[in-house]
């Protein structure tokens, strides 16, 4: 499984890489943003099953890049990681298949892996 994480803290995408390890560490294959640019470039020549997405950073926020995700007819599961409530509403404008507040509890991480994964192994979704 593919899955792109964009976050601007270095720490915590390495937490997260960690964590994917833990959980499997035949199954996913990591591609690490700290930057949302880098990963827009990215869009049209990779295809990812899922993102992790941050939603404070430094040049466009998680919700806006999920949103230009989902424009480009991205169905893949978006999973936003932050240490804010309040952007809850917005994110499930852009069909968000979770929504984790940091610090990063790593039970509840694999409570979301477990059905992100059964979610893959059952149901397509197209890349354009």
């Amino acid at each position: 499984m593919k899955v792109a994480i964009c976050d601007d803290d270095p720490a915590l995408t390495e937490h997260v890489n960690n964590l994917l390890v833990q959980y499997d560490s035949t199954l996913f294959e990591t591609f690490t943003y700290y930057d949302s640019k880098k990963l827009i470039q990215q869009i049209d020549t990779e295809k990812f099953d899922c993102y992790i997405l941050d939603i404070e950073m430094d040049t466009i926020n998680g919700v806006e890049l999920a949103t230009l995700i989902r424009k480009k007819g991205i169905l893949a599961p978006i999973v936003f990681l932050t240490s804010y409530k309040e952007y809850m509403e917005a994110v499930f404008q852009v069909q968000t298949f979770d929504y984790l507040l940091k610090p990063l509890d790593k039970k509840r991480f694999f409570q979301v892996l477990d059905r992100l994964k059964l979610y893959l192994d059952n149901v397509s979704y197209t890349h354009s």
